[in-house]
């Protein structure tokens, strides 16, 4: 994202906004706003941004009709630029608006209300970490097993969890020397009413809503590896609450890939699969498209 051209892939506008929402401490880390306004959203100081076709093309077009009320589309608020779920259109001039990855895990910027454009070599210059396995992945894994089997340790390992996944991605700030972290960086009273609110809303959840919390905590917590975020939605199907598809009739969830074409081809004790949509051994889900449900 740290190029000369300006920022290259887009961030999640369901991630960003459910981050936004929830005042998680870890945002400015994960993602730098090269701007504060984003078109048809509300900026940092609660002014309204005037909608441009030009470099956010679904600035001027109303929510789908198949979007639940509250969900977020096309813009988010306070600078965040990213893409919706989905959302297949053309490239606009936007690469020094759309919000870029943060100082964790990629070691880019800290995000201290800074707004300005990225360059090659800045915050920690890239020497960053792709996750693989991380410390609070256990507690998560914990947790899942507690949930599912209806433990009340269910909370104490979610708890665990986001406290160890929060400091490890606050560790990041030291990465990026210009980064303002002593007027922007999450106070420890910060951190331990966001856990502390988190768990409590879990504790006293419902079955769907206790799953629907561990679920975005889940998504949040693997910034950075998408392959146990994809298992995790798969298995179980939360967070229901995650960003629909733009298209009202995109197909079926993609619940297992088909094999490589070579393999298919050349090896006669391989059949391949009749589409993305076929389940797998331990997949015990419904048949889509009822499930996922958000999908």
């Amino acid at each position: 994202d740290y190029t000369a051209t300006g920022v290259t892939d887009y961030r999640s506008n369901y991630l960003m906004d459910e981050m936004l929402n929830d005042n998680d401490p870890r945002i400015r880390y994960y993602f730098f706003r090269q701007n504060d306004c984003t078109p048809g959203a509300i900026d940092s100081e609660g002014n309204i941004c005037p909608e441009n076709i030009i470099t956010l093309f679904c600035s001027s077009t109303p929510t789908p009709d198949h979007y639940v009320s509250g969900m977020v589309y096309c813009s988010v608020d306070s600078g965040y630029w990213g893409r919706d779920h989905g959302f297949f259109g053309g490239i606009p001039p936007d690469t020094f608006k759309r919000t870029a990855r943060g100082v964790y895990p990629a070691a880019g910027n800290f995000d201290d209300d800074r707004f300005s454009g990225v360059g090659i070599g800045q915050g920690g210059a890239g020497a960053g970490i792709e996750p693989i396995y991380l410390a609070s992945w256990s507690h998560l894994m914990l947790a899942e097993m507690a949930l599912a089997n209806g433990s009340s340790t269910a909370s104490s390992h979610l708890g665990n969890a986001m406290q160890i996944s929060i400091d490890k991605v606050m560790s990041f700030g030291s990465l990026d020397p210009d980064g303002n972290l002593a007027d922007f960086a999450p106070s420890s009273s910060d951190v331990s009413d966001y856990i502390s609110t988190t768990v409590s809303d879990f504790s006293n959840g419902n079955s769907d809503t206790k799953w629907n919390i561990f679920g975005v905590q889940h998504l949040v917590a693997h910034y950075g590896n998408g392959s146990d975020s994809y298992n995790f939605y798969r298995r179980t199907g939360y967070p229901t609450t995650v960003q629909y598809t733009v298209e009202q009739t995109p197909g079926n969830f993609v619940r297992s890939f088909l094999y490589p074409a070579d393999e298919a081809n050349t090896n006669p004790n391989i059949n391949q699969k009749p589409n993305v949509d076929a389940l797998i051994f331990w997949d015990n889900n419904p048949a889509s498209p009822a499930f996922p449900i958000a999908n």
